[in-house]
């Protein structure tokens, strides 16, 4: 076993098998996947997590998602959401995990129970008779409403329609860490979204050091086997950077990417309820030639 695959898989590594869930992205989904460009048809690779990238990125038009995590309990919770957003209506999707009155509401899980896979039924389970809300990185309902507001099929009920009829039968995942990702998939995909994986990889190294690293030793690899002539990797999301920051990493980016295959971007993300840039993200694409 690889150095780096001892790492990942290390009590040190602060996502584990198993381990408490995301129930929702706390990153602006909206904004991102208008990063990304036009989903229409594309497929797309994306960590698991909370699962809202997936399932906006079908809401966008993908053709089809594929998804990996280190803890399997993250697919657990996509596909409760799978399940349910395909049988309950708006309301109730919004009343189980977003109210205290009708959290994780057994009546409407009896609806669906008999659908669950076994991971599923597990994660249900832990969650009932063993965790209760240590099950979850964040069981607040006001941190959880705010990291909501995020995701646009949430709080969008035309959205949650349209995702309703656009979800496909089934959203594949595979139990992998990003070490194991070219192990695990194949052909070619039009956007590979990372989250902020990167920020755990390259804890401990210095800015410049920490992309060499993560680029050597992930971005590249994934770049070759995976990316479409006109695709893109979203590897890297920041939360609160300013102008000023933007502009450093993109000098830096120019300066020390200049004679490689691929390009780099510092992309703001603009928040549609305030129209200014709050975050960022890190892109990588083909030079087109």
């Amino acid at each position: 076993m690889s150095t780096t695959s001892d790492y990942f898989i290390s009590n040190d590594y602060c996502f584990q098998e198993k381990g408490p869930v995301y129930l929702f992205s706390n990153e602006n989904v909206a904004g991102a996947m208008l990063c990304a460009g036009n989903l229409s048809g594309c497929r797309v690779l994306s960590v698991c997590s909370s699962g809202d990238y997936a399932l906006s990125a079908y809401m966008s038009g993908a053709q089809s998602v594929d998804t990996f995590d280190v803890n399997s309990y993250q697919y657990a919770v996509t596909e409760l959401k799978w399940h349910l957003i395909r049988k309950v209506s708006y309301s109730d999707f919004k009343n189980f995990f977003l109210t205290r009155a009708h959290f994780f509401n057994e009546r409407l899980l009896q609806d669906v129970r008999g659908d669950f896979s076994k991971g599923l039924t597990e994660f249900i389970d832990d969650y009932v008779k063993v965790r209760g809300d240590n099950a979850f990185i964040s069981s607040n309902i006001a941190t959880r409403v705010l990291a909501a507001d995020k995701v646009p099929y949430l709080f969008d009920e035309t959205a949650y329609r349209s995702l309703q009829d656009k979800l496909c039968n089934k959203i594949n995942f595979q139990h992998c860490h990003l070490g194991r990702v070219s192990q695990n998939f194949s052909g070619k995909y039009d956007l590979v979204y990372l989250s902020n994986i990167y920020d755990y990889v390259v804890m401990g190294r210095s800015k410049s050091d920490a992309f060499e690293y993560f680029y050597n030793v992930f971005l590249q690899p994934l770049a070759d086997q995976f990316l479409t002539e006109t695709g893109c990797i979203i590897f890297r999301y920041v939360w609160g950077s300013d102008a000023a920051n933007i502009v450093a990493w993109q000098n830096h980016f120019d300066c020390h990417c200049k004679n490689d295959k691929y390009r780099f971007s510092v992309r703001g993300i603009l928040d549609v309820n305030t129209n200014s840039v709050n975050d960022t993200v890190f892109v990588l694409q083909k030079k087109q030639r």
